[in-house]
């Protein structure tokens, strides 16, 4: 929620902050020049496994977790679902999933 808040609030001269869900805000899409999703295989998020296909149907049917899941952490794993050491949780889930999570 700070990340979404800062993109809403930043200075547009300044031009320095990359914002969090780039297709979410016309402001933030100007500095990323990107609206896609980055990830194609599977993540960890809130210890479920994700795939960014799975957060865009489940944002479809209307789940209330939508929001909460792309604003968490998502954890890379491996092939058979193991997360990969070590740890990066420089990532969001709204970061390898824009599109979905927009």
């Amino acid at each position: 929620r700070e990340r979404k808040q800062a993109c809403i609030s930043k200075d547009e001269d300044e031009g320095q902050n990359i914002c969090p869900v780039a297709c979410g805000n016309l402001t933030c899409y100007k500095y990323t020049h990107s609206c896609e999703d980055k990830e194609e295989g599977k993540f960890r998020v809130l210890n479920e496994t994700q795939k960014c296909s799975w957060i865009k149907w489940m944002k479809q049917a209307n789940n209330q977790f939508v929001s909460w899941i792309c604003e968490t952490t998502a954890l890379p794993t491996s092939a058979n679902d193991e997360i990969i050491q070590p740890l990066d949780l420089s990532h969001l889930a709204q970061d390898r999933c824009e599109e979905s999570c927009q």
